[in-house]
């Protein structure tokens, strides 16, 4: 504790002078520090949304699976496109597909914008994720998923079945007629992946790189807005 001696009115001004310049000056300090905090967190926030909401949006709407499915000497390639519903589904839950059959000495395009593209099926079997889609072909709910072109026509279809009824069980292609000897239909059991996920597009990336690149520059102004109040020794 500091004494004054009373004959000194000069020193004692100046030292309630100096104390609460001090006091102003720190506090004028801890207002800045705390204006640079809360921008921070403000532009993190906003970046993090950005970068939320812009993947989010993406994969919300549609998600866009490859099938590249090769079995008994056929093959069946193409994309199928989903409304962004996860865990199980039902066949009306995929809303597109573009899918080209190939079978023994024979090839069908089938898709979804054709006049008589369709798809059919029942059961609870498809299971979906932001990675696949998978078949339960072992399921005792007679389950099955149809694509084709020509509603239960007995012609150019992809099918999977938990059992026998509107195909035969397991996968089918069918370029032609299910009795053409282009035909593969192979048993099949457990739950299976018969499509994964495509790459992000573009537009998704960009997105995800504008959140990254704005949650970098957040850091970078907070540390410089920093350094510029931090106090200084008089």
């Amino acid at each position: 504790m500091t004494y004054l001696k009373r004959e000194n009115p000069e020193a004692l001004a100046w030292f309630y002078c100096s104390e609460s310049s001090q006091s102003q000056k720190s506090a004028e300090e801890n207002m800045i520090r705390n204006s640079v905090k809360r921008k921070a967190a403000l532009a993190t926030s906003i970046a993090l949304a950005t970068m939320i909401l812009g993947v989010g949006a993406s994969s919300a709407s549609v998600i866009t699976y490859n099938v590249n499915q090769f079995f008994g000497g056929g093959s069946v390639v193409g994309t199928l496109t989903t409304n962004g519903n996860l865990g199980t589904i039902n066949y009306f839950d995929i809303t597109s597909f573009s899918l080209q059959l190939n079978g023994i000495g024979s090839s069908f395009h089938i898709a979804s914008t054709d006049p008589t593209g369709v798809i059919w099926g029942g059961g609870a079997d498809i299971t979906a994720s932001l990675q696949n889609l998978k078949f339960n072909f072992s399921a005792s709910d007679n389950g099955f998923l149809v694509f084709q072109d020509g509603f239960s026509s007995g012609n150019h279809y992809y099918c999977l079945a938990a059992s026998s009824g509107a195909c035969l069980q397991g996968q089918s292609n069918v370029p032609d007629h299910y009795i053409d000897a282009s035909a593969v239909i192979v048993p099949t059991s457990g739950q299976q992946i018969f499509a994964t996920a495509a790459v992000p597009e573009p537009a998704t990336w960009g997105l995800m790189l504008l959140g990254f690149s704005a949650l970098g520059f957040a850091g970078y102004r907070r540390r410089a807005m920093t350094g510029s109040s931090a106090p200084r020794s008089a």
